[in-house]
């Protein structure tokens, strides 16, 4: 112990009100002879536990748990009122709770004053009543962002235990219109209102933006740019948000400030790991190469695991924490997230911040039928002509997923959402097809081989990121039909082609990966066809009200 804390200790051991310091993680590390007169409870005997320990409930109050929060957070002290039962006085205590810094470490210093009942503050009531006010709001804000969820996903299990009346963790997920899901787990720094204030916009622009089929790396960077906006300096979100693709076999990830992301295989094996590759949201602008994400390939017997820093940071008596090496083994010994949070209450008796534990079982997503409705507002107008054409240069494909832009036009002009999903199918496919086989010249073979998916998609994005040349034109034609109308799709690339009579032979004896999509569009479309040198594309959806 230096000079300097030695000196803070005495100054402290000689005031004649209450002091207490806690660390990061609420444990107690000072307990002042004032505390020990009014207490009972030695120093020695203080020092082992945690603050939420000498609570009978084993929980702080709502209230001071927040204030914790907020001073840790902002630096800023703040005062409260609070009767305290480990304090042998019938008359409420008045805590001041304010930011201390030793040996570039950061603590909370709790002072806490008896209030005469004689000369009690007149805007106490007040201060409880804009309290109560800030729960009733966090109460509604969360009560919004459940109502947007809509059903569960059977093949996603959460475990959450908040610190607070509200936790400062939030996981979403919902389908994609192409089929596939789309998962979010974030955990906000704080809890309450301020965390309920960045949840809501995150929800909201998660929902919406999955729902009309935009890409992860499109929904990051709208999360990131609603959270600068909204949220003080001192405010951000760490999150991982993840893309499993409609056959149930790849995961984009992008993991922003969060535990490693496992996936782990039917033979308890760590399969993947995920690191944290990027800062969480809400923190800096983004670039090109801060919406990189990784691909990772799954199989039915594979579960995936996510957690949040409340469990990693989770530290028992001597202050070690819990850390990834114990989250691994667990997971490993379990595969489940009973065995996880077994492992983690063996750990530590005490909870210093919100828990919150994700898996996802694949082998139930390939069961699922994910197909996805829409509540948007839609077109009343009756069938009728219409004509659009779009060209896509390469610098346009390099930065724009461009088919959320044409079911848009599609669905509001027109189609009733129930077509939705097909369409979105439908331009999805013929879109990829001239994209990737047309300009990129990927070869859907590569699919095949044990890491394929994971090659191809790998090469995708650097051949994509490369790209200086080439278009994609787009031409979209209505008539109305008699039970609904009739939609023409032309889409052409400036590819060089390929023999599509050759490739038709070929397709009809195919038995393997490649192919599946040429075959769902025949499915879904009344006419398909290819002409020109096999780089023009054709075809017919037919929709009915």
């Amino acid at each position: 112990m230096d000079l300097h804390q030695q000196l803070v200790i005495q100054v402290l051991e000689k005031l004649d009100y209450g002091v207490i310091v806690i660390d990061q993680h609420q444990q107690i590390v000072f307990w002042n002879n004032h505390l020990v007169e009014q207490s009972q409870i030695t120093s020695q005997q203080a020092t082992t536990k945690t603050l939420a320990a000498l609570f009978a409930d084993n929980e702080l109050p709502v209230l001071l748990n927040e204030t914790l929060d907020n001073v840790f957070a902002q630096k800023l002290p703040q005062s409260i009122t609070l009767s305290l039962a480990f304090i042998n006085e019938s008359s409420p205590q008045q805590l001041t709770v304010k930011n201390l810094e030793l040996q570039q470490r950061h603590y909370c210093l709790l002072e806490i004053r008896t209030i005469n009942q004689t000369e009690v503050p007149t805007d106490i009531q007040e201060l409880q009543d804009d309290f109560e006010q800030n729960l009733a709001a966090a109460d509604h804000l969360y009560d919004r962002i459940a109502r947007m969820s809509g059903a569960d996903l059977p093949c996603l299990q959460v475990l959450s235990k908040p610190l607070a009346r509200f936790s400062g963790d939030l996981v979403l997920s919902a389908p994609k219109p192409s089929g596939g899901i789309n998962i979010f787990i974030g955990d906000f720094t704080g809890h309450g209102l301020p965390a309920a204030v960045g949840a809501l916009p995150v929800a909201e622009v998660f929902y919406g933006m999955t729902q009309k089929g935009f890409s992860i790396s499109d929904i990051i960077e709208e999360i990131n740019k609603k959270l600068l906006f909204i949220l003080p300096e001192n405010l951000f979100c760490a999150a991982c948000l993840v893309e499993l693709e409609q056959e149930g076999k790849m995961l984009a990830v992008w993991n922003g400030g969060l535990p490693d992301m496992l996936v782990i295989d039917q033979d308890s094996k760590i399969k993947y790991r995920v690191a944290s590759g990027h800062l969480p949201l809400g923190v800096s602008e983004m670039h090109k190469a801060d919406l990189e994400t990784v691909f990772v390939e799954v199989a039915a017997g594979d579960k995936v695991f996510w957690c949040s820093d409340g469990v990693s940071n989770a530290a028992n008596t001597q202050g070690d924490k819990f850390g990834q090496h114990n989250i691994d083994q667990a997971l490993v010994i379990g595969r489940d997230l009973a065995t996880l949070e077994q492992a983690l209450a063996g750990y530590t008796d005490s909870q210093a911040d919100d828990l919150t534990m994700v898996e996802l079982d694949v082998a139930i997503v390939h069961q699922l039928d994910l197909s996805t409705s829409s509540t948007s507002q839609q077109s009343d107008i009756a069938a009728s002509r219409w004509d659009a054409s779009f060209y896509f240069s390469a610098q346009t494909l390099r930065t724009l997923d461009i088919v959320p832009l044409l079911v848009n036009v599609v669905v509001q002009i027109q189609a009733p959402h129930e077509h939705r999903q097909r369409i979105y199918t439908v331009l999805a496919e013929l879109c990829s097809n001239a994209l990737e086989h047309g300009l990129l010249n990927l070869d859907s073979k590569l699919k095949e081989s044990a890491n394929g998916f994971t090659e191809y998609y790998s090469l995708r994005g650097q051949r994509l990121a490369e790209l200086q040349d080439g278009f994609i034109k787009v031409s979209l034609s209505h008539q109305p039909e008699s039970t609904g109308g009739r939609l023409d799709i032309e889409i052409t690339d400036s590819g060089e082609g390929f023999d599509y009579q050759q490739y038709a032979k070929e397709l009809a004896e195919n038995e393997g990966l490649c192919g599946r999509g040429e075959g769902l569009l025949k499915q879904l479309c009344s006419e398909f066809s290819y002409s020109g040198n096999g780089n023009v594309a054709h075809a017919v959806y037919l929709w009915t009200q």
